[in-house]
């Protein structure tokens, strides 16, 4: 196996949700992660390594709309685990890893319904929870050994591991 092949697993947590507003730097996925990052700051004890999927534009992020729009989501997920350089960047400030993936208008369903995070800042709705779990066992099953998932749901942070490629986490 040549070096270009040698992989390393980190961990990460999952975050999937809406993006509103005409603040956020929709062009530069690296710049938006580091604002996502930044906008988080004060709630988090910590800062992991990140996987971020945010429908552009959404009027939801509930549940049911995710389910709508699973497909969507499990596509761009594949695309993430295989093709990790378009996605990753380390973001310096805040010493960690972010994928982003950020979804279109024209990419996925809308439904009529206004839906935000109802718990405390910095917490996971349970239903997200369940479906963060079940969505990424199904992505799991098709990325070729590349994603495992966290079966402790009590572990903070730590929704599964990605195997990245060396080369590319040694660029940092």
């Amino acid at each position: 196996m040549g070096s270009g092949n040698l992989r390393q697993k980190i961990s990460f947590d999952l975050k999937i949700s809406r993006l509103l507003g005409t603040h956020w730097d929709r062009s530069d996925l690296k710049h938006l992660a580091t604002q996502l990052l930044d906008e988080q700051g004060n709630v988090r004890i910590s800062f992991e390594n990140r996987i971020t999927i945010m429908f552009d534009g959404s009027t939801t992020s509930s549940v049911p709309f995710f389910e709508l729009n699973r497909t969507i989501l499990w596509r761009k997920f594949i695309q993430l685990i295989f093709n990790p350089e378009e996605y990753w960047h380390w973001i310096s400030e805040h010493q960690c890893w972010h994928a982003t993936i950020l979804i279109n208008k024209h990419e996925y369903c809308q439904i009529n319904e206004n839906h935000s995070q109802v718990v405390g800042e910095g917490l996971r709705e349970p239903e997200k929870a369940v479906f963060a779990t079940s969505f990424l066992a199904e992505v799991a099953k098709d990325s070729q050994g590349l994603l495992e998932i966290n079966s402790n749901d009590k572990e903070h942070g730590i929704d599964g591991w990605i195997w990245l490629p060396t080369e590319m986490l040694e660029r940092k």
